[in-house]
C-alpha cells in the first residue's frame, strides 16, 4: 500500500512539474514573439501552439533523464554482480544478494535499479525464470542497452555460455559508454553556450532599440514590416531548435 502511494505522489509531481515547465515555456515564447510583434492576437495563436510541444519536450527530457539514470546503476550493479559470480555463486543468487546488500556497496545511489531488482527477484519466488523476469525489466526499461543484455542473457540462461564474461564485459561497455558521454559533453559545453548567446542576441538588440527609438521599431509593427519580424522570428527560433538538435547526440 505504501508503495502505491509513493508512486502516485511521484506520479503527482511528475506532472505538476511537466505543467509548469510547460506554462513558463509558453509564457517565455509569448513574451519573445509580442517583444518584436507587438501583437496579443498572434503572439497568443503561436504560444497555443508551442504548449503542446513543451509538454512533450519535457517529458522526453524527463524519460532521457531517467533511463540515463538506471543506465548508471545498472552499470554499478553489474559490477557487483559481476564480482559475487567470480566467487562461484549462481547468477540467480547473485540478484538476491544484490538486492540485500545494495544500500552498504559503496557511495553510489543505487535506489532504482535495486527496486528493479527487487522486482525481478519477487518474479523469481513466484517460479519465473530469471530470462523472463529479466526481460519483463528490460522492456519497461526503455534502454537498448538493456534490451540487448536480456537477450545475451537470455542465450546464456538457455543454452550455456560464459555468463561471467557477459557480465563483465557489459559492465565495462556501459562505463566507457558513460566516459564518453561525459567527455562529449563537456567539448560541446562551450558552443552550446556560444549557442545560446547568439540566440539571445537579437532579443536583446529589438529591446535596445524600442527602448533607445521606439518610433524606429514601430514600422515592424504594422503591414510588410509585420510579416518581415514574424518571419525573422520564426528562424531564430528554428534556428535554436536546429541548433540544440545537432548538439544532441545519441550514443
Amino acid at each position: 500500500m505504501r508503495k502505491e502511494q509513493k508512486a502516485d505522489v511521484c506520479d503527482c509531481v511528475n506532472i505538476s512539474a511537466i505543467l509548469v515547465f510547460s506554462v513558463i515555456y509558453t509564457v517565455v515564447v509569448f513574451a519573445y514573439f509580442y517583444l518584436i510583434l507587438n501583437d496579443w492576437s498572434i503572439c497568443i495563436i503561436i504560444a497555443g501552439v508551442f504548449f503542446p510541444y513543451a509538454l512533450v519536450l519535457y517529458r522526453r527530457y524527463v524519460a532521457d533523464k531517467k533511463i540515463k539514470k538506471l543506465e548508471n546503476q545498472f552499470s554499478d550493479a553489474l559490477r557487483f554482480i559481476s564480482s559475487s559470480l567470480a566467487a562461484g555463486m549462481s547468477i540467480e543468487n547473485c540478484f538476491y544478494e544484490f538486492v540485500e546488500k545494495s544500500c552498504t556497496y559503496g557511495k553510489s545511489d543505487l535506489s532504482v535499479i535495486t527496486e528493479e531488482f527487487h522486482k525481478i527477484t519477487g518474479r523469481m519466488d513466484l517460479h519465473m525464470g530469471l530470462s523472463d523476469s529479466f526481460e519483463i525489466f528490460a522492456k519497461q526499461s526503455g534502454s537498448s542497452d538493456i534490451k540487448v543484455f536480456s537477450v545475451a542473457l537470455s542465450g546464456v540462461c538457455r543454452n550455456g555460455g560464459d555468463i561471467i564474461g557477459l557480465v563483465r564485459n557489459t559492465a565495462a561497455s556501459l562505463r566507457i559508454k558513460r566516459e564518453t558521454e561525459e567527455e562529449i559533453s563537456l567539448i560541446l559545453s562551450g558552443p552550446k553556450y556560444n549557442h545560446r548567446i547568439i540566440t539571445v542576441m537579437p532579443i536583446l538588440i529589438v529591446f535596445l532599440m524600442k527602448f533607445i527609438s521606439p518610433d524606429y521599431m514601430s514600422q515592424l509593427h504594422y503591414g510588410v514590416g509585420k510579416l518581415i519580424a514574424l518571419i525573422a522570428a520564426i528562424f531564430i527560433v528554428v534556428s535554436f531548435l536546429i541548433g540544440n538538435k545537432i548538439a544532441d547526440i545519441e550514443m
